[in-house]
């Protein structure tokens, strides 16, 4: 019998498998997909240079985030380039964090009982006397945090807002799945076992021992287990527990995650230089809203980002290439088939559609507190939930979160 089963080779859940392998813990890491990683994907091959489809910016200086880096021996470098808006047609440069969102970040900060961000624009810039206000924020709240206006909790947002980050970032030389790998070899080194293409589909508990069972009914026993599966994966019931752990779920059914839907395109040219000349970033009234560049390295691809409510009636397949096509036409004021014409590659990360990750990441809602501490009690010190949506911090949604909340779950275990 192993010490400790971990669902998922996602960053949190190999950071988890590294750490309790150094303390000489026995571990066996049960991964659904056939790679590692989770949201974290870099991919080689069809594009010049590598792509990212899930996490792609180091925001601000984590301090996790930040050590792994350096531990790993990965470069950083800063994002670069102009940052521009088009809207109905016009375009003109602004800023990544536009000056609307001053005032009402100043409002929020004597913010008492926390409510959501909808509740709060109603009750101090209603919507028929700030008409930009709300267009600002919802484009902000929906671009960078992937939520609902109605939903996200006022006080997040400012936490947010106040914090010493930055909304574009650095990127990692060579891609983030190099963090990945790293952990990995580290707890194989050390001992961990990693099983790929074994979705999770029953828990069997009593204290101080579990059984889990894959869908291909291999079984694995353990003295504990972390799981660090999506929250948006497990309010669905993918994976059965036995008995039940009805305060868990209960409180798992109220972590909120956003959709995301990535778009990856390599051009033979760039075409946005044209209108858009040294653009960094590209915010607009498109159907695919957010788009951004390689800067400061020189490859013609762009990255488009459709994320929050919006996710949840976007098409899909082959109609989500032409939404995109059909946008770069707008911003770049051209023809669909120029776009078409120039177009060398295109990669499309639909993260809302994926069974393994249901949605891009968390965000907070006036209800995640109390969620939270429920979240972070383990059950009678047998089983413990980990990840992105699971931690307790300001972060949330993030590399940073999930690497946060990992070294807290084997704290805790180590204290136990």
């Amino acid at each position: 019998m192993k010490d400790v089963i971990i669902i998922g080779a996602g960053i949190c859940g190999l950071m988890a498998a590294r750490q309790l392998t150094l303390k000489e813990r026995s571990v066996t890491v049960l991964e659904a997909r056939d790679r590692i990683g989770g949201r974290i994907n870099t991919i080689d091959g069809r594009f010049s240079t590598h792509i990212e489809r899930g996490a792609e910016f180091v925001h601000g200086k984590p301090k996790h985030t930040q050590a792994l880096i350096q531990e790993a021996g990965v470069q950083t470098f800063p994002t670069e380039g102009a940052t521009w808006e088009v809207r109905k047609g016009q375009v003109q440069r602004t800023s990544m964090f536009p000056e609307t969102l001053q005032m009402v970040s100043e409002a929020l900060g004597k913010l008492g009982t926390d409510i959501t961000m909808n509740e709060f624009l109603d009750r101090h810039f209603p919507h028929p006397d700030f008409p930009e206000v709300w267009e600002d924020v919802r484009h902000v709240i929906e671009g960078f945090d992937a939520a609902d206006l109605d939903r996200i909790s006022a006080k997040a947002i400012h936490s947010e807002w106040s914090a010493d980050s930055e909304f574009s970032g650095s990127r990692l030389a060579g891609g983030y799945s190099q963090l990945c790998e790293f952990l990995r070899r580290e707890a194989t080194n050390h001992g961990a076992e990693i099983w790929l293409s074994s979705p999770v589909a029953t828990i069997a508990w009593t204290p101080g021992r579990v059984e889990v069972m894959t869908t291909d009914g291999d079984r694995f026993e353990a003295r504990q287990l972390i799981i660090t599966v999506p929250a948006s994966v497990l309010r669905t019931g993918a994976i059965t527990f036995s008995p039940a752990t009805d305060r868990w779920h209960d409180a798992v059914s109220r972590i909120e995650t956003g959709g995301v839907i990535k778009f990856l395109l390599e051009f033979r040219r760039p075409l946005w230089e044209e209108r858009l000349r040294d653009a960094g970033f590209i915010f607009s009234d498109a159907r695919v809203p957010t788009w951004w560049t390689q800067l400061p390295a020189g490859y013609p691809i762009l990255s488009g980002w459709l994320s929050g409510p919006a996710t949840l009636t976007a098409p899909r397949g082959d109609n989500l290439t032409a939404m995109a096509i059909e946008s770069l036409a707008y911003l770049f004021d051209c023809s669909p088939e120029t776009i078409e014409r120039e177009l060398r590659a295109i990669e499309i990360a639909d993260w809302s559609r994926d069974p393994f990750s249901l949605g891009g990441y968390a965000y907070k809602t006036p209800q995640t507190p109390a969620a939270l501490e429920v979240l972070t009690t383990p059950v009678y010190d047998t089983i413990y939930f980990a990840g992105e949506a699971f931690n307790v911090g300001d972060e949330m949604g993030t590399v940073e979160a999930a690497l946060q909340s990992a070294l807290r779950v084997v704290e805790r275990m180590m204290e136990g």
